[in-house]
Order: structure tokens, then sequence, then C-alpha cells
């Protein structure tokens, strides 16, 4: 059993390595071969999309050990719900950091990966509607744009969340 659970979690790793080698280069492909007309105005949407992914990184950093004892707490049928931060402090004190922040590196790659393309899509369509670099705000624009970056972002990146949900067992 563990020699099979082991060999699925390299799967996953293997699925988060081959879709970063495709993700990050398309996107950078992307935002390169079509900088030639609005080259400032894509550098602003790839800083955009680079700083909802860092700020991704840095929440789930903060907050991956609520992440750790919900899924414990799903596929554990001993723990009983009780408070979030005693099961953490349970886990804390027999596995330590490490066991609080299993499958971590994984679901910062999803993260990370999702967010950028999001950001970049999100704030590259709302441009391409208002003509502008989105100085104009208006909601349905915004909506619109969040809803094709969120499908667009999901799409691309579907197979990382494949990946992460294998490491985070």
């Amino acid at each position: 059993s563990k020699s099979k659970k082991r060999k699925d979690n390299n799967g996953g790793s293997h699925i988060l390595l081959n879709s970063c080698l495709v993700i990050i280069p398309c996107l950078l492909s992307w935002s390169l071969c079509s900088s030639s007309t609005h080259h400032h105005v894509n550098k602003k949407d790839f800083l955009h999309a680079i700083s909802g992914a860092i700020g991704s990184i840095l929440s789930i950093t903060l907050l991956y050990p609520l992440e750790t004892t919900r899924t414990r707490l799903q596929v554990d049928t001993s723990l009983t719900a009780r408070s979030p931060f005693l099961l953490i402090y349970n886990i804390g004190k027999k596995e330590g950091l490490k066991g609080l922040y299993k499958g971590w590196a994984s679901l910062v790659v999803a993260l990370f990966s999702l967010n950028l393309v999001y950001f970049y899509c999100f704030h590259a369509l709302r441009r391409w509607v208002t003509g502008s670099d989105g100085a104009i705000n208006q909601v349905v624009v915004d909506l619109i744009a969040g809803y094709l970056a969120g499908v667009v972002a999901v799409l691309i990146t579907g197979p990382l969340w494949l990946g992460e949900q294998c490491n985070s067992i």
C-alpha cells in the first residue's frame, strides 16, 4: 500500500512538472508575441499576473496548516471535528512542520500557475474590451473578463490540480 502511494505521488509530481513546463513558456511566448504592438501594456498585464501569483503563494503559505487540517478531517475517520487550532497543534507536535506542510509545494505550483494565468488573462481581456489599460472600471466588463479569465485559467491549469491532490494526501 505504501509503495502504491509513493508511485501515485511520483505520478502527481510528473504531472505538475510537465504542466508547468507547458504553461509558463506558453504564457510568456504569448506575451512576447503580442508585445510588439502594445509593449508597455503587456508588461503591466504580466506585472499584475506576477503580483497575483505571489500573493496567492504568501496567503497559502500562511494558511496551509488549516488546509492540512481540513484534508486530514476528510480522510482520517479517527479524527473528530474539534478546534482546528487544536488539530494543528497535535499534528505539529506529532509530525512537526513537515506534517503541517505536507503537499504544500504542489499546491503552491498549482496556485501560482492558476493565478498567473487568471490575472494575466483578466487584465489583457479587460484592456482589450475597454480599449485602455483598465482606467475604465465597468462592472459588466470586469464580470465578463473575470469569468472568461477563470475559464481559461482552469482549462490550462487543470492537470496541476490533479497532481496537487495526489501529493496532498
